[in-house]
């Protein structure tokens, strides 16, 4: 009798042990966190990859309070004109849109969602 209870203790120690490891490895959903990113400098390289300018061109001219948003420009050598940008993150993407690109004052563009790149790749 002593014998059995003994391998009954010794079974229920072991099966509860396995469920432990089984609710430990299974309990927890895995949470990914998204590096900080310098978004002056990632949006500096994003417009230069998308326009073709040099990133040393390009000047940083506004970063929201939160640093949600920033604003470059950069002046073409060949003609003198002037170009702005916006950058923001969207999820683990960077996307952009054009400022008073037809106009002076004329404001900001749609955001170009179809350009988005992971922050990751620049």
């Amino acid at each position: 009798m002593k014998k059995s209870l003994r391998l009954i203790g010794i079974k229920t120690i072991s099966a509860l042990a396995l469920v432990g490891i089984l609710l430990q490895a299974c309990g927890q959903p895995e949470v990914k966190t998204v590096p900080k990113v310098d978004l002056s400098s990632a949006c500096k390289k994003y417009i230069g990859e998308l326009m073709g300018r040099p990133v040393s061109s390009m000047n940083v001219d506004r970063v929201d309070d939160d640093g949600s948003l920033v604003a470059i420009s950069y002046i073409r050598s060949d003609d003198q004109k002037l170009f702005k940008y916006e950058c923001k993150l969207d999820g683990e993407n960077i996307v952009w849109r054009g400022v008073d690109i037809f106009a002076p004052g004329e404001g900001p563009g749609r955001w170009r969602d179809e350009d988005a790149k992971p922050v990751s790749a620049l």
